[in-house]
């Protein structure tokens, strides 16, 4: 079992383990980032090896010094979305030997498990945006006798907590465009029609539902707001590319990205397969990658 557990929010975690293990670590599997993670490969023991799971600081092209790599150590970069697409037999075997130890329990859930009802919704929410959260955050939906309601005062309390973030400055709605993927969807709707509301351009890449369509355009009159919906791939980086180009060319460029595109086909895990993979994954993570 875990005979240690220390707190990652901060680099405090160093001198613990310096004190319990002063020769260092022998493997340090890492998902931290930026100070963190410079501070991760210091505590590599001689001949140690530092496996990289996080994406910010590889994508975002931060500089890492050699130096504490010098006791013949190693560093591993492991990417599941690659594994995926080019070891997809191993990505499958990994998953079902993760189920088959779950049915065993000889690993288990993610602990502590916090329990909302549906009326808990907005605090469940900004508990999380938090920081301070440990386990795993739930709501009860089909067994709960609570209907999934969200009162006008605490809409207002929230609507508030993302005004005062200024999520989108006036200065960002009133001159340029919001481009808003899968924004026929129902998140993407929801958000649009928000986003009208507040004020600004909008740019939706999608294919309309003629209902829907007819509904955001009555809002959109109503606000005096301008929507263009345009029909593009987000997995295609030339269409991205160039619907992107277009709008930066006019007088209201594209000053800011909601991502809502996503294929919904839910599934068990010992139901997944590549195919099934290779269809939900691409309009979300690649999707995400072109539009960024």
């Amino acid at each position: 079992g875990i005979e240690h557990v220390f707190n990652s929010r901060d680099a405090s975690f160093v001198n613990d383990i310096r004190q319990i293990l002063p020769q260092g670590v022998d493997v340090i599997v890492n998902s931290l980032s930026g100070n963190l993670l410079k501070e991760s490969i210091k505590l590599l023991a001689y001949h140690g090896h530092f496996i990289e799971w996080g994406k910010r600081d590889i994508y975002h092209d931060n500089n890492l010094s050699m130096f504490q790599l010098r006791s013949d150590c190693s560093f591993h970069v492991i990417d599941f979305i690659s594994l995926a697409d080019h070891v997809s037999p191993l990505i499958r075997r990994m998953l079902e030997e993760a189920i088959d130890l779950f049915v065993q329990r000889k690993i288990r859930a993610v602990e502590p498990t916090v329990t909302y009802e549906p009326s808990q919704v907005i605090e469940a929410l900004l508990r999380c945006n938090s920081g301070q959260v440990m386990g795993k955050t739930v709501f009860r939906i089909t067994s709960s006798d609570q209907p999934l309601t969200i009162h006008k005062k605490q809409s207002n309390s929230l609507l508030k907590v993302v005004i005062d973030n200024t999520m989108f400055p006036s200065e960002v709605c009133n001159q340029g465009t919001i481009l808003i993927s899968g924004g026929f969807g129902g998140l993407g709707l929801t958000i649009s029609r928000w986003m009208i509301e507040e004020r600004g351009e909008l740019e939706k890449a999608s294919n309309p539902q003629q209902n829907e369509w007819l509904r955001l355009k009555r809002t959109t009159k109503e606000y005096n707001a301008h929507v263009d919906v345009v029909q593009a791939d987000v997995t295609n980086f030339q269409q991205v590319h160039d619907l992107i180009e277009r709008f930066q060319k006019t007088c209201y460029p594209i000053r800011g990205i909601i991502h809502s595109a996503v294929v919904a086909e839910d599934r068990t895990l010992n139901n997944l397969t590549q195919e099934h993979l290779s269809l939900v994954l691409p309009p979300t993570v690649r999707g995400a990658w072109y539009l960024h």
